[in-house]
């Protein structure tokens, strides 16, 4: 059966000593005075020409100190195992076991050894015997075959004895410098592996912020070279749109003195064409407007601007956008002010409110705006909720022209402006939508724009 050894962790658990550490362990005490005669620190006499040249020469005598060697004893296996364990406890491990293989009553030398690898594998020793008690193969076929084993044939010579303590203890310290070697390796290794999986780290939060960048460069060109064209657009529209608007107005102005002469049915024909051209005109008056502010951002002043009175007038400007049957409902902690330009504010809730309402107005059953604000931190937020169709694609939803409308109901210009606008404040917008859910459009304007009031109380 072959030995089950227990690993032991490498490097800095073990702490070797300059003088080898050997445990002699037999059960005869004349043997541990054989060993302490044979290995116990010494030092040796000068010889006659030194004493003669320390005589001449008035020099110190001068020691040369053999190898040290620091030896415990053990009579019995139980007490050798329990010495090993205590030196691995006490980091200070023997490299060495001179085992006799023969102790009555105890253990015999394999129990012994078997119990002292269990213990601490690392350690050499040099079975003692001078009876042939086990073959070599017999030894083997128990701890298996190993360098860290040796036999010695008992009477041993002196000789022998210190030329395998100095060789083993030697072979012992090498391979534990060796294995701190290796332990220091590899926590530099672990070391450098875990800068380098943070500086990974730091390098793809940069790829990601760069990629991010990239984007919001391309939107930001694609914003320039559109605001280029819809100036141009904008003003070669305006024109021919105000002699539109004045002639529909001129016609039907003309018209009311003729409307007694015109039979019914083609009277509120006439009516219906004349309302739809102006309501139609008057939109596009109003995406023109968009078009201009959009080429041109407003150069106005900031001041103090209530967003209750401007969320009230956007819900004015929009409610005959709104469907039969549709209802807003508007709820504001407290009283905010925001430090911007007016036009900007009424711009942001009035495409915003528009967008709302077309999406109410294009659902099947009456639908709902909530506009509510509160304070997060110190900054402002502003929900406007519908209950329309909802939105698909909101990944462009802030693109330019995308079509995030129900059809007939705009370019989608409204939504690119204000987001332009909320992050020229150092604001953000969110868009949260699902077919046939709704919309929640979030602006957060920062707390440095916003100054808290109480709220008003009723009727004021």
């Amino acid at each position: 059966m072959t030995l089950e050894r227990t690993s032991l962790p490498r490097g800095r658990g073990v702490v070797p000593s300059p003088a080898g550490r050997i445990l002699i362990v037999d059960d005869n005490p004349a043997i541990h005075d054989d060993f302490q005669k044979i290995l116990r620190t010494r030092s040796v006499e000068e010889d006659t020409l030194d004493k003669m040249a320390r005589e001449l020469f008035g020099r110190p005598a001068r020691p040369i100190p053999q190898h040290e060697f620091m030896l415990d004893s053990a009579f019995q296996g139980r007490e050798a195992v329990a010495r090993v364990e205590a030196a691995l406890i006490g980091r200070r491990p023997y490299s060495l076991v001179f085992l006799d293989v023969r102790m009555p009553p105890g253990w015999d030398g394999l129990d012994s050894l078997e119990a002292i690898w269990r213990a601490d594998p690392r350690v050499h020793v040099v079975l003692c015997t001078a009876y042939a008690d086990y073959s070599w193969d017999e030894i083997v076929a128990r701890v298996g075959e190993t360098d860290r084993l040796l036999i010695l044939k008992k009477p041993f010579q002196s000789s022998e004895v210190r030329q395998l303590a100095h060789s083993i203890t030697a072979k012992w310290r090498l391979a534990r410098a060796l294995e701190q070697r290796f332990a220091d390796l590899e926590e530099r290794v672990q070391t450098r592996t875990a800068e380098l999986e943070a500086i990974n780290r730091s390098l793809r939060v940069e790829v990601e912020e760069h990629a991010r960048i990239e984007q919001e460069l391309r939107r930001a060109q694609r914003l320039e070279a559109l605001g280029r064209l819809a100036a141009g657009l904008g003003h070669e529209i305006n024109n021919p749109l105000t002699f539109l608007i004045a002639s529909l107005e001129s016609i039907q102005s003309e018209l009311d003195q003729y409307w007694q002469r015109i039979p019914g049915g083609l009277r509120s024909e006439i009516e219906s064409l004349l309302g739809t051209s102006l309501v139609g005109a008057e939109r596009i008056t109003q995406i023109v407007r968009n078009i201009k502010r959009f080429a041109r951002p407003s150069e106005d002043a900031s001041e103090r601007v209530d967003v209750r009175q401007t969320i009230d007038g956007a819900v004015a400007a929009v409610a005959r956008a709104l469907g039969p049957g549709a209802a807003v409902e508007v709820e504001l902690a407290g009283r905010p002010y925001v430090n911007v330009r007016r036009t900007d504010l009424d711009l942001v809730f009035t495409s915003l409110l528009e967008h709302a309402a077309h999406a109410v107005a294009s659902a099947p059953s009456p639908g709902r705006i909530r506009i509510s604000a509160h304070r997060d931190g110190g900054d402002l937020v502003i929900e406007i909720l519908d209950s329309g169709l909802g939105m698909e694609d909101l990944e462009k939803v802030f693109e330019p022209a995308s079509a995030t409308k129900v059809l007939n109901q705009g370019a989608g210009l409204g939504l690119s402006i204000c987001h332009a606008i909320v992050m020229a404040l150092d604001g953000s917008m969110d868009v949260q939508s699902a077919p046939e859910q709704g919309t929640a459009i979030m602006v957060r304007l920062p707390g440095s724009l916003v100054e808290w009031r109480a709220a008003p109380a009723m009727g004021a």
